[in-house]
């Protein structure tokens, strides 16, 4: 599921991988938790449907947002496409993992070189390589497949529910935090 529901608050979140997910969830849970950190692995904290939660929080599907009342504060992250590739791509698949701290031989990278029809294996891309892996897919018609890191956003939750289905719609910042979120 692409949205997650805080039930207390009746807020209806949606926040792609490298969109500020990890911080939109980290907070919403301080904020639950009365100050208390998600724990040593925070990108964990994403897995709403994970007991951490204790049922203060879940993923809900689709349909669930359509059955969504009126008072429903509903609100996506959105994240610059380049930045958001740029991360992605040093996170997750980057060559100088000293430098960039990246995963060798990520289980995204495999995906990805599939829907490029790249048959050679590797452990890792340039930066370019992934430019050219990414504009092959396009080319193909295969955006929509792509591993969720590389996703562009219109295939997230605006493919089911377009910008005007959302109360807010912005970038991770806390000034963009609505005031009746907490």
């Amino acid at each position: 599921s692409r949205f997650g529901y805080f039930r207390a608050a009746n807020v209806v979140t949606c926040a792609c991988d490298r969109c500020g997910s990890t911080s939109l969830y980290s907070f919403a849970y301080e904020e639950l938790f009365d100050g208390k950190t998600p724990g040593s692995k925070p990108w964990l904290v994403k897995n709403l449907s994970s007991d951490n939660w204790q049922g203060k929080a879940a993923p809900i599907s689709s349909e669930e947002f359509s059955r969504l009342g009126d008072s429903t504060l509903r609100f996506a992250l959105l994240r610059d496409p380049k930045e958001r590739l740029f991360s992605a791509w040093k996170a997750l698949i980057a060559c100088n993992k000293t430098k960039w701290g990246s995963d060798h031989d990520h289980p995204h990278l495999k995906a990805l070189l599939g829907l490029a029809g790249v048959s050679a294996p590797a452990q890792c891309l340039g930066f370019r390589q992934f430019l050219q892996a990414l504009k092959q897919i396009h080319a193909d018609g295969r955006s929509a497949q792509l591993p969720e890191p590389f996703l562009p956003q219109r295939f997230g939750c605006f493919r089911s529910y377009p910008p005007s289905a959302w109360n807010h719609v912005g970038t991770l910042a806390f000034d963009f935090l609505p005031h009746d979120f907490a």
